[in-house]
C-alpha cells in the first residue's frame, strides 16, 4: 500500500467516522470526554491509590508516571508533529468537516491526546494489573474512547491517534520494563 492510498483510506475513515457515526446522545458524550475537567478526577484517585498502594514507593511512582505522559506529550508534540507537518483535518478539509471544538492550530501527526492518555492507561494499568485486571481494562478502553472522540469532533485523522497510541504504549512499556526492573526491585 502506497502512502497516498493509506492517507486517502484514513480520510475516508475520518468522513465515515465525524460525518455519518453521529447524533445528539454520540455528541454529548464524544465532546465533553476530552476535557481533563471529566478525565482528570479518574486519574487523580488512581494516582492516589497507588500512592497509598505502594507507600514509600508510591511517589516516586507517581513522578515516573508524570515523567512517562510528559515523555510521550513532548515526543508527540514537539519532535513528531514539527517533522511531519500533518494539517488537522479541521484544517485541511475546512468546510467539509464536522467541526464540534475549537480546531487548534498545531499540526495534526501524531494526536498528543492518545500519546498521553495510552501513556498513563499502560503504564497505570500494568501497576494495579496484580490487583484490578479490570480497571486495566477499562483504562485501555477510556484512553480508546477519547482517541475516538479526537476523530469524531473533527481534530484529528484516524491515523493519527492510532500512532499516538502506539507512541504512547510503546513509551509507558519502555518505562514500565525500567521501573520494575531497577527502580523498585522485587522484595523477597
Amino acid at each position: 500500500m502506497s502512502i497516498t492510498s493509506l492517507l486517502e483510506a484514513d480520510r475516508t475513515l475520518f468522513f465515515i467516522i465525524n460525518q455519518f457515526f453521529v447524533g445528539p446522545n454520540a455528541d454529548r458524550l464524544f465532546i465533553p470526554i476530552r476535557n481533563p475537567w471529566i478525565w482528570m478526577p479518574l486519574y487523580v484517585l488512581l494516582s492516589a491509590w497507588i500512592s497509598q498502594y505502594l507507600g514509600k514507593k508510591g511517589l516516586l511512582t507517581l513522578l515516573i508516571i508524570a515523567l512517562v505522559v510528559a515523555t510521550a506529550d513532548q515526543i508527540s508534540s514537539q519532535l513528531i508533529k514539527p517533522w511531519i507537518g500533518r494539517p488537522r483535518p479541521c484544517q485541511e478539509l475546512f468546510g467539509h468537516v464536522r467541526l464540534l471544538v475549537p480546531c487548534g492550530s498545531g499540526f495534526s501527526f501524531t494526536s498528543s491526546h492518545a500519546a498521553n492518555h495510552f501513556a498513563f492507561a499502560i503504564f497505570v494499568g500494568k501497576i494495579i494489573r496484580p490487583h484490578g485486571p479490570a480497571i486495566s481494562r477499562l483504562l485501555w478502553f477510556w484512553a480508546a474512547l477519547i482517541c475516538y472522540a479526537q476523530v469524531y469532533v473533527g481534530v484529528h485523522y484516524p491515523l493519527d491517534v492510532l500512532c499516538g497510541a502506539i507512541l504512547g504504549s510503546l513509551i509507558a512499556r519502555l518505562a514500565h520494563s525500567l521501573f520494575a526492573r531497577h527502580l523498585i526491585p522485587h522484595e523477597s
